[in-house]
């Protein structure tokens, strides 16, 4: 999984969780900094995962990331609680070997991202701990 090796390799302690059930057990035991939040899940849907954190007033910081462009969905994900989101290829398999430089720059997206996060949310990125969910 090339987007938690990223970051396990820039030296943030990453738990992945391919499933909801996974993270639900992951969140139950661990206090994470951010959870990097996949929407399409083989056994669910991520915005179920969401509001369920939200209703414990989970405040840990929540980036979507979703193939979905529509202004309405994007709507939709702030409202139930996500603090942002990502707009990832359809086919990210079909785009990283088209263009092979893509999958770089949407890792780079992401970390950015999380670098504007840690100015807002994170006394240390460098020290965080990320709940990635992600199929």
């Amino acid at each position: 999984m090339p987007l938690v090796n990223f970051f396990r390799i820039d030296g943030h302690v990453t738990d992945h969780a391919e499933d909801l059930q996974t993270a639900e057990e992951h969140i139950s035991v661990s206090k994470f900094d951010i959870v990097l939040l996949d929407i399409m899940l083989p056994d669910g849907d991520g915005r179920d995962f969401l509001k369920k954190i939200r209703k414990k007033n989970n405040n840990v910081p929540v980036i979507v990331m979703t193939a979905k462009t529509e202004i309405s969905d994007k709507v939709d994900l702030l409202d139930i609680g996500a603090d942002d989101y990502i707009i990832k290829p359809f086919d990210t398999g079909f785009a990283f070997e088209k263009f092979p430089g893509l999958e770089q720059i949407l890792l780079l997206n992401i970390f950015y991202l999380l670098q504007d996060f840690q100015r807002l949310f994170l006394q240390d990125l460098l020290q965080s701990h990320l709940l990635i969910l992600l199929y």
